[in-house]
């Protein structure tokens, strides 16, 4: 389920709230169990291994939590410059406090392609949600209409 609030500025530009429930995803509870069995220093933690480990990598669980709020923000030409799109998005999870931001710029080459550069960065110890093991990505690339 998800609500939010969209405002759309007249230079083309939009920002968005939007609360994200995922009845389907694990509870902060059932999310500390999860991840303290996938490194298990116990033979009792060893004994409930595969349970979990079957449970964090159910499909569609991308995000395993779920309570979530997403900021974004869109700017089309900025500054007037023709063609560039400038992306600003922050998934931020309600329920340990992890956050995952990400910048990204479009522009637009030719008339069917897009060169792009996108920065995204998580916050939060290695141990929580949204963090994972990589905190830091750059990708660059270009996208092809045909």
């Amino acid at each position: 389920m998800a609500t939010g609030l969209r405002y759309a500025f007249v230079n083309g530009s939009d920002v968005r709230a939007e609360c994200l429930f995922q009845e389907a995803g694990y509870s902060a509870s059932e999310i500390n169990g999860a991840w303290s069995v996938l490194a298990p220093t116990t033979l009792a933690q060893g004994a409930v291994y595969s349970a979990q480990a079957g449970k964090m990598s159910r499909l569609g669980l991308e995000f395993p939590g779920q309570q979530y709020l997403l900021l974004s923000l869109r700017v089309p030409e900025p500054w007037q410059f023709r063609d560039w799109t400038v992306y600003f998005r922050d998934l931020l999870s309600l329920q340990d406090g992890s956050s995952s931001a990400y910048l990204m710029s479009e522009l637009a080459f030719g008339t069917s392609g897009t060169m792009l550069a996108a920065l995204a960065h998580t916050f939060g110890a290695p141990e929580i949600e949204l963090r994972g093991t990589i905190a830091d990505s750059v990708t660059l690339g270009y996208r092809h209409t045909w």
